[in-house]
């Protein structure tokens, strides 16, 4: 793949699919990722946890370790 392409390809149709396909990719990865992370964020795991750091910082030290 050339770092410049000539000015003449990026008006053909070949250039404009390839565009396209690249933009459909990165549309999907977009879509894939939305649901991945919607789908942590709704994990009935999470529901009731909570953060050791905060809600008992005299059993932990600055670092984090009990």
């Amino acid at each position: 793949m050339m770092l410049f392409e000539p000015e003449a390809e990026y008006g053909s149709e070949k250039h404009k699919k390839k565009r396209k396909e690249k933009i459909a990719g990165i549309e999907e990865d977009i879509k894939k990722y939305t649901q991945q992370l919607a789908e942590l964020k709704d994990n009935p795991i999470y529901n009731h946890a909570f953060e050791w750091r905060f809600e008992f910082p005299e059993v932990l030290s600055n670092d984090g370790d009990f």
